[in-house]
């Protein structure tokens, strides 16, 4: 790539070490708040006003996280909002196109009808698609990955219609693009592909462009960014970390991540890590030994705690959970792909063990789960899940809303549900209600290991298994599952257990990590009953 680089500047460090917490001071800095590491910053930056700072990361979620912990206001529609750049680079492309008339009202609408038009088409295609989802054993899902990798891998070299040629089902990508098009949607390709074509057009007032997880972004993406960052006269400040570099399917490249890296001032390198004690930053170190191609480097441990590593089965894992719920421990549970978190998440069930998704959660969603507790009493849970789960992640797209007639168990339809819910939503109580969500703390989430990056717990349990025909896909990329497994130990504050175990009948080991540890230096494996907080 020959993109022209602007000045950078680069924060590295291994898992845990607190890169995320430096991006937040550097923030606060930069916001003319009091920061720890102010001699530090000041003397490569300036103070600047909010709305002249874009910050990137890797998902809506990791951006709302660091609005959580900075206060800064970042709605995506008010112009005033002082942190309007933070977004995905997606996000980010989408309203700079936008703000430059390169981008019409209603073809960033359009984006809301994507998910539900992909699922359609993908069925009418004899393929399974599930939205925001990372696992490729669904056929849809593969399908869209594909066409998102060749995209962004080579849209910056080869023309949309030789990419077509390259994908292995190019006569169905070439019918999909067609049909999307008759129908006015825009995807998230398309605005990639756009803000490239106009990346010498694009004139946006930022003084600093800071990208969190900068391993993880594609070619596409910093053929797009460092152009419309030189031309503007706008800083660019890298965080990252090589061994975490898992969205390759995406089209992230190491290669270009060193690159960057190697011509930027390198301001921190942190080495040591705080999150876990030596059991895991040992287990850690031996997975990046066995990586190719990133720089190797101890993983160190400054933390005044252990943590506790044991392999445990699926109910062993209940029943540790049973016994966790008079302490103030925070749970992960992760996995290689959300239909095995499904599989985990009816055990809990039965169980009776309450838990969460790791997924966006918004006013609106907290009122539904506070209205879960309030109705109990009059419905079951089943019923009240049924309306809450078809409606969550809905509600924004109101018309589409009504235009489908859905019966579901209660034998209202969606319209009634939502007419219901909005009108008690509005309701003096509606604050009442929103205070007690607010309250609510969600001890035991499950996610995938994707999506809980740059994430920690107390007590991290690890579903090392999934169906055979799904590992053989996964470990295709048998490389990159390394940098995955890593992300996914490092997650553990005080204890890791690893659910090696086949969890249901068809489903195998996917990690081998044992091999690991007898490689790590001493034993990591600890027989432990409960964690006691």
């Amino acid at each position: 790539m020959t993109a022209p680089i602007p000045t950078t500047y680069s924060i590295l460090g291994v898992a845990g070490a607190g890169k995320t917490t430096q991006l937040i001071d550097l923030l606060n800095y930069l916001n003319f708040e009091n920061s720890r590491n102010e001699k530090i910053w000041e003397r490569h930056f300036e103070p600047v006003e909010l709305n002249r700072i874009a910050f990137i990361s890797f998902s809506n979620t990791a951006i709302q996280e660091i609005a959580n912990r900075t206060g800064i206001e970042i709605k995506a529609r008010k112009k005033s909002a002082p942190g309007r750049y933070f977004r995905t680079v997606t996000g980010l492309a989408e309203v700079l196109l936008y703000e430059n008339n390169l981008m019409t009202f209603e073809e960033v609408r359009s984006v809301s009808k994507l998910e539900g038009f992909r699922i359609k088409w993908a069925r009418e295609h004899g393929m399974y698609y599930k939205p925001r989802d990372n696992d490729i054993s669904y056929s849809g899902n593969e399908f869209f990955a594909e066409y998102s990798r060749l995209v962004n891998t080579y849209y910056h070299v080869k023309s949309l219609s030789e990419i077509i040629e390259m994908h292995s089902k190019s006569h169905l990508l070439l019918d999909y693009i067609r049909e999307k098009e008759k129908l006015g949607i825009v995807d998230y390709e398309d605005i990639l592909m756009r803000a490239y074509d106009y990346r010498n057009d694009i004139v946006v007032d930022l003084e600093y462009m800071i990208i969190d997880e900068a391993q993880d972004n594609s070619l596409l993406d910093y053929a797009t960014l460092l152009p419309i960052a030189k031309n503007n006269a706008t800083e660019l400040v890298l965080a990252g970390d090589d061994a975490q570099l898992i969205y390759d399917f995406r089209g992230a490249n190491y290669k270009l991540f060193h690159k960057l890296i190697e011509r930027s001032e390198i301001i921190l390198n942190l080495t040591e890590t705080r999150r876990f004690g030596s059991e895991i930053a040992n287990l850690a170190t031996a997975i990046i030994d066995d990586m190719n191609y990133i720089q190797k480097r101890e993983v160190l441990s400054a933390a005044t705690h252990s943590t506790k590593v044991a392999h445990i089965d699926l109910f062993q894992m209940m029943s540790i959970l049973q016994n966790m719920a008079t302490t103030d421990l925070t749970v992960y549970i992760l996995a290689r792909t959300n239909a095995v978190l499904n599989y985990v998440a009816k055990v809990l069930d039965e169980y009776k063990i309450q838990y969460k998704k790791n997924e966006r959660i918004t006013d609106f969603d907290r009122f539904l789960l506070s209205l879960n507790r309030l109705m109990r009493n009059e419905y079951t849970n089943d019923d009240i899940y049924t309306i809450y789960n078809y409606l969550r992640n809905k509600v924004a797209r109101e018309e589409e809303l009504k235009e489908r007639l859905f019966q579901h168990k209660l034998h209202w339809t969606e319209k009634d549900v939502l007419g219901i819910l909005l009108l008690a939503y509005e309701q003096t109580t509606a604050k009442r209600i929103l205070t007690t969500a607010k309250n609510t703390n969600f001890k035991i989430k499950l996610s995938t290991i994707h999506s809980a990056k740059g994430s920690e717990a107390d007590v991290v349990f690890l579903i090392n298994s999934v169906p055979h025909k799904t590992k053989m896909k996964i470990l295709e990329n048998y490389e990159g599952e390394k940098r995955v497994l890593y992300v996914a130990v490092t997650r553990a504050r005080k204890f890791l257990f690893i659910v090696d175990q086949p969890v249901a009948r068809r489903y195998e080991q996917l990690y081998y990590i044992r091999s690991y540890e007898s490689r790590a230096q001493g034993s990591l494996v600890n027989r432990v009953a409960v964690p006691v907080a």
